[in-house]
């Protein structure tokens, strides 16, 4: 967690998202859930193609019991894949997989 946290004093023209993205991720794995949504939030603000990242953030809302924001996710999540290239077709593909079966994958830290 710390070398994201310093990760985002650095200065950087691309912004900080794979930073953020990070940082939320290892507040999930703590049990930091409120930390990772509002980390994740803030990642997909800066970043909103990473799939990745919105399968985060509704891990997160739903250990949160915020069902109507990973509802939320989950269709910001539709949106983005379908706007991908090709070539991101197997990263989609494993995302759409994850949410798809979203009961179970929750869980996957």
């Amino acid at each position: 967690m710390d070398a994201y946290r310093k990760a985002l004093q650095a200065k950087s023209d691309l912004g900080h998202g794979e930073a953020r993205f990070g940082l939320g991720k290892a507040y999930y794995r703590k049990g930091q859930y409120v930390e990772a949504l509002e980390t994740c939030r803030e990642a997909l603000r800066e970043n909103e193609s990473s799939l990745e990242t919105y399968f985060r953030r509704a891990q997160a809302a739903a250990r949160l019991g915020k069902r109507a924001e990973v509802a939320e996710v989950h269709a910001g999540f539709r949106r983005v894949a379908a706007t991908l290239p090709r070539f991101a077709r197997q990263g989609r593909f494993r995302w759409r997989l994850a949410f798809l079966f979203f009961p179970l994958t929750r869980w996957v830290v």
